[in-house]
């Protein structure tokens, strides 16, 4: 496509709308396969288009210089609205992940420090030691659910790097209690007419207790710092001595809040990314040996560290052309706040949009052969030939995710002792399909544990 495509026209320019069913639209598609439904927008409407939600218009952007002109350039005319509705239940009002504007602004000031460089070189020592503990409790031969292991592995490397805490029975019952608000926040948010949680009915009942012990969990999280009173050099302390533009602290509400929102956000995505990773290393032996070739060269059988990291440059592009295959956000909720000229198309105030990353990252003329799994798409002389914001795994604008390059840390450390360890190796015979609920999983993620 070329840039005078997008040039704005003399008159507003007709934003293409797939079919559908009568009344309800495509809202059996969107329940059924979200993935399926967005590629079909694309395939269908290029770099704009439309599908319905019964009555609900839902507009999706899918170039790299029609989302950056939405999210960034025009950022202050849009914001979160409906799409994140589903979420305030369980992360609370005060979260970062609900909230939008000034504060917004000033929450994500307040957890910046956390993740500045120089506190990077103390999480990557944690998130090697969380692996050789993961990776060590694996036996030679036995068969394993993936996912079940990078969950493990991210919700451990979470509880320490935020919290400080091992993985014992506080974070335990957290999880559990997670899993099945995450199923709430899946179904409520591909429901045409959303039932209120208030009404009895047995799917809210289960959320609702859920709920109140995720956060339950969190406040005796933050009263168990509050009673010690030291600075562990975590998330959770440097949020406890944080003070805003006023000198004001957080309150119990809103550090729970956050206490409940960076948990999910540091395990979920991550553990989700990681068993994408392994499923791409299994099926492309030649990108797993060369890999390993790497880690074995650079390592020389220690343990990997932040100094490390410059020198796995092939593990980076692996971990990236993962992220761009299956970026585990792979829908980008955003609502006009006023009537936006967005590239020659006009939308009106409130109309609903969502933003794919895992189609984006399929458009041709940004990555040839779009399928194919090509670390060297991501050698910094490929990069840099790309648009601004044509890999978009962490989300843009004033929404980025701020724990985005803690999460590539991870993944790469990570990654890297595994392969020290592991060869991973399909069980064979296996269909696995990306399935999008809040994030992108795997449908089946069975493994054999091969030792080196």
């Amino acid at each position: 496509m070329s840039s005078a495509t997008l040039s704005a026209p003399a008159v507003p320019g007709v934003i293409k709308e797939i079919s559908g069913l009568p009344l309800l639209g495509n809202a059996l598609e969107f329940q059924r396969d979200r993935l399926a439904l967005l590629c079909r927008v694309a395939r269908e409407c290029g770099e704009i288009g439309a599908f319905r939600m019964g009555p609900m218009r839902v507009v999706v952007p899918n170039s790299a210089e029609l989302i950056s002109e939405l999210m960034v350039d025009k950022g202050e005319k849009i914001h979160r609205g409906r799409f994140f509705e589903a979420f305030i239940p369980v992360l609370g009002i005060h979260s970062m992940l609900t909230r939008d504007g000034e504060y917004h602004r000033q929450q994500r000031k307040l957890h910046m420090p956390a993740f500045a460089p120089r506190r990077l070189p103390r999480y990557a020592e944690a998130m090697v030691r969380c692996t050789e503990q993961v990776v060590g409790d694996l036996r030679d031969g036995e068969e394993v659910d993936m996912g079940e292991v990078m969950g493990r592995l991210a919700r451990h490397i979470a509880a320490t790097t935020l919290f400080s805490l091992d993985e014992g029975p506080l974070v335990t019952h957290f999880q559990k209690a997670i899993g099945v608000v995450e199923e709430y926040i899946a179904h409520a948010m591909g429901s045409l007419v959303p039932i209120p949680l208030s009404w009895p009915t047995p799917e809210n009942r289960r959320a609702r207790a859920a709920i109140a012990e995720v956060r339950r969990r969190a406040e005796e999280i933050v009263a168990d710092y509050r009673r010690r009173g030291e600075d562990t050099g975590d998330l959770l302390s440097m949020l406890l001595q944080a003070r805003d533009e006023t000198g004001e602290a957080l309150n119990d509400e809103q550090l729970r809040d956050h206490t409940v929102t960076i948990y999910i956000a540091g395990q979920e995505t991550t553990a989700v990314a990681l068993t994408w990773t392994a499923i791409l290393l299994a099926r492309h032996p030649e990108v797993q040996a060369r890999a390993r070739q790497e880690v074995d060269e650079v390592l020389q059988g220690r343990r990997p560290s932040f100094e490390d990291l410059p020198r796995l440059s092939y593990l980076l592009q692996v971990v990236k052309e993962s992220l761009r295959l299956y970026p585990p956000a792979a829908a980008i909720g955003r609502e006009t706040l006023e009537e936006v000229d967005l590239g020659g198309y006009l939308l009106p105030k409130k109309q609903f949009m969502l933003i794919s990353p895992y189609t984006l990252h399929r458009v041709a003329r940004y990555y040839p052969e779009p399928e194919r799994f090509l670390p060297e798409r991501f050698l910094p002389e490929e990069e840099k030939k790309r648009p601004r914001n044509a890999f978009l795994p962490f989300a843009t604008g004033v929404h980025t995710c701020v724990g985005n390059h803690f999460t590539l840390m991870e993944m790469q450390l990570s990654l890297a002792h595994m392969l020290q360890k592991l060869h991973f190796e399909l069980v064979p015979g296996q269909d696995i399909q990306p399935r999008l609920l809040v994030t992108v999983k795997a449908s089946s993620a069975r493994f054999i544990v091969r030792r080196r």
